[in-house]
């Protein structure tokens, strides 16, 4: 496969970043489902601030992770090797037909997701049952 050179720094930052991202999420993930965890685990954490930080550690290095793989290493390496999305699905669509993800579906979902759960984190709420404050 043919490559832009003068992109090759930028690819190699990135990539090394990505898996800095990646060992910090392993640590977090190892820790965090090393805990039982059920639904009142779940909502017992607005109780538990221990393991509340574990859960935003958690929600925090995945979002880390998922941007910089999206938004600098995935885009970094269309341009190595000479394409330039315009877009974020562009990218996506990209790194689909290269084969570095398997499927650019599982990746927005998975991104739909951390938005969620971080919004969830960051509003203080522990319970992440889907319902609104004032709701029952």
């Amino acid at each position: 496969m043919a490559y832009l050179p003068e992109h090759a720094h930028q690819v190699r930052i990135s990539e090394a970043l990505a898996r800095k991202e990646a060992e910090h999420l392993r640590y977090s993930l190892d820790t965090l489902f090393a805990l039982p965890i059920s639904l009142a685990w779940v909502r017992n954490l607005a109780h538990e601030p221990a393991l509340a930080e574990k859960v935003e550690a958690f929600a925090s290095r995945f979002s880390r992770l998922q941007d910089q793989l999206g938004e600098k290493l995935l885009p970094r390496y269309a341009v190595l090797v000479g394409e330039s999305p315009k877009t974020f699905l562009d990218t996506l669509a990209f790194a689909e037909k290269a084969e570095l993800l398997s499927n650019a579906d599982t990746f927005i979902a998975a991104r739909r997701l951390r938005n969620a759960l971080g919004a969830r984190v960051h509003a203080g709420r522990g319970d992440f049952s889907g319902k609104s404050a004032g709701s029952t």
